[in-house]
This record gives C-alpha cells, sequence and structure tokens, in this order.
C-alpha cells in the first residue's frame, strides 16, 4: 500500500510542478505584453515603422496568453484531483495499518489463549 501512495505523491508533485511552469510561462508572457505595449505606446520617431509587426506580435502573444491561462486551470484542477487522490490512498493506508494492527494483536490474544489452555491441561493430575 506504501507503494501507492508513494506513486500517487509523486503523481501529486509533477502536477504541482506542471503548474508552477504553466504559470512562469504565463507571468513571462504578461510581462513580453506589458514590453510591447509600452513600445507601442512609446514617442519613438522610427518606432511607427513597426507598429504593424508589432501589433501582430501583441495579439499572437494575447492568444498564447490565453491558452495559457486555459492551461493553468486545466492543471490547477489536475493538481487538486491528485491531492485528493493522494489524500485518499494515505487514508487507505492508515486504516489497513490499524486494521493489520488488530490482526496482529487477535492473533497474539489467540496464542496467548492456547499457551494458556495448554499449559493448564499439562498441569492437571
Amino acid at each position: 500500500m506504501q507503494r501507492i501512495v508513494d506513486v500517487q505523491s509523486q503523481l501529486h508533485k509533477r502536477a504541482q510542478q506542471a503548474l508552477a511552469e504553466t504559470l512562469e510561462a504565463r507571468n513571462r508572457l504578461a510581462a513580453e505584453e506589458r514590453a510591447l505595449l509600452q513600445a507601442l505606446g512609446d514617442g519613438s520617431h522610427l518606432h511607427g515603422l513597426f507598429v504593424e509587426q508589432s501589433a501582430q506580435h501583441l495579439r499572437r502573444a494575447a492568444v498564447r496568453s490565453v491558452e495559457a491561462e486555459r492551461q493553468a486551470g486545466v492543471q490547477r484542477e489536475a493538481v487538486r484531483e491528485a491531492g485528493l487522490r493522494l489524500r485518499r490512498a494515505e487514508s487507505t493506508s492508515d486504516k489497513l495499518a490499524v486494521e493489520h494492527g488488530r490482526q496482529e494483536e487477535r492473533k497474539a490474544m489467540e496464542e496467548l489463549a492456547l499457551r494458556s489452555l495448554f499449559t493448564r491441561r499439562a498441569s492437571l493430575p
């Protein structure tokens, strides 16, 4: 059962890492958009030559940003689901450990009762 818990833990960590990478990419895209908007807003004389190209680049960046946000939402859900699976596996493992302890205790009690019974029979005349 511990292997299952370990696997679920690893899957949860991977989902968290994927989400972190997507959020980092989204932040880079947002910074790129801000830089483009700032460049478009500058009053540079030569800048007017590149307005159309900058606008196209900004549109592509906006599309990538929307996709990154959508992907982040999907990955947030994956992290949540992986966390739930991990908690269920841990809970099941804990329950099995408790049950195993109870069974071991029952076995010990049965062995003790059998020894006691045999000891009494052996000591009877």
